[in-house]
């Protein structure tokens, strides 16, 4: 398990819900979904999770709302960054590769999107999940859940809700910066799990 509670206390409803699904961490009890969207092509959403040393994390669960259909996006890609402040760069620690023709795209409810390799956490803190769609699919865009408006996360500090690059094609190299600073705006805070 991801975020073992202490000996000191006992097990709270957040340890329990995350035990029992089988997840690490999450930045939101799901509870708290009140929307869902598509993401805006060729932009990079960044999320922020706790995260906890040598717990190993193999990839993203997302909540698909609206199965996609047609013609796939040329890409779709999930990751995890270091996080950093509002006006600042994280970096790519781990990602997936191109998983756009994934069937979790084309199926509703609670989906799977693996890294290319599984990450052993190093540090007690907040990481950021990052999300990538370019392009979109041709008949039914897909939809994954959020909360809604995330304006309140658009001010200086430690990231939470974020956006990291336009015109993105693909999420850069592990190790390397994603070269635009975290900011408000368009942000988004879609509902994200690490497992």
């Amino acid at each position: 398990m991801g975020l073992v509670p202490p000996t000191s206390r006992a097990p709270v409803a957040e340890d329990i819900y995350l035990a029992a699904l089988g997840y690490q961490t999450w930045n939101f009890n799901p509870y708290a979904i009140s929307a869902a969207d598509s993401p805006t092509s060729q932009t990079v959403f960044a999320l922020a999770v706790p995260v906890a040393p040598g717990v190993v994390y193999t990839g993203v669960k997302l909540i698909v709302s609206t199965p996609g259909a047609g013609t796939t996006p040329v890409a779709f890609q999930v990751g995890l960054a270091s996080q950093a402040n509002m006006g600042a760069q994280g970096t790519v620690l781990t990602q997936s590769g191109n998983l756009n023709g994934s069937a979790s795209l084309t199926t509703n409810g609670i989906q799977t999107f693996p890294f290319l390799a599984p990450y052993t956490e190093t540090i007690t803190g907040m990481r950021m999940v990052l999300i990538l769609q370019n392009g979109a699919f041709g008949t039914t865009p897909f939809t994954i859940e959020r909360t809604g408006a995330s304006s309140v996360f658009s001010q200086s500090g430690p990231a939470l809700v974020a956006t990291a690059g336009l015109a993105a094609a693909a999420l850069p190299a592990n190790g390397n910066s994603l070269g635009v600073n975290f900011a408000g705006g368009t942000a988004r805070a879609y509902w994200v799990a690490l497992y």
